[in-house]
């Protein structure tokens, strides 16, 4: 049988985890935000240095940023952000 002290001492422990638990979901909910817009900004920035290219650089087609670029700098920037966020784990 359990006292009053043990199920007090229950309950207050079994708040703290929810509370710990609230926290880190509030934090990974903080850090998808910032990736996202993160995200957002580069691949702005991306497009921005597409029109330049193409507006005021005389380079072959070859070499101009295009579709293939975007993605593997969106793949390498996904990963850095894995990997720090993996890094931030207790």
């Amino acid at each position: 049988m359990l006292n009053t002290t043990e199920i007090r001492a229950g309950i207050e422990r079994y708040e703290r985890v929810q509370q710990e638990e609230t926290t880190r979901k509030d934090h990974r909910a903080l850090w998808f935000s910032i990736c996202a817009l993160l995200g957002s900004i580069a691949l702005f920035a991306l497009e921005l240095a597409h029109q330049f290219v193409d507006q005021f650089v005389d380079l072959p087609k070859i070499s101009r940023a295009s579709s293939a670029v975007l993605a593997i700098t969106m793949l390498l920037l996904i990963g850095f952000l894995k990997r720090t966020l993996d890094k931030m784990k207790p």
